[in-house]
């Protein structure tokens, strides 16, 4: 399954480093790869065996609520979009 993850209002490549690792270490995610750049935006396609909300549920645990907020979205295509948001 592919799970299309969108980072938002991200603009340090250290941010984006600790987004991209902790996608790596939640269960059943076999690749990470970037899939489109913008000022800002960065749009990641993960490849995974495991359920979109176990990886939402996941990363909810990984990463600092403080910091990033995360919303699952289901586009019209019916592929899964997460999107990553930095709290500003």
């Amino acid at each position: 399954m592919g799970v299309k993850v969108t980072v938002s209002k991200v603009t340090s490549y250290v941010d984006f480093q600790e987004i991209k690792a902790a996608v790596l270490k939640c269960e059943g995610v076999k690749e990470v790869s970037l899939d489109s750049e913008a000022p800002g935006l960065l749009t990641l396609q993960v490849n995974s065996s495991g359920d979109s909300q176990a990886l939402v549920e996941k990363l909810t645990l990984l990463l600092d609520a403080t910091k990033f907020s995360l919303e699952l979205k289901k586009l019209t295509s019916g592929t899964q979009e997460l999107v990553v948001s930095r709290r500003l």
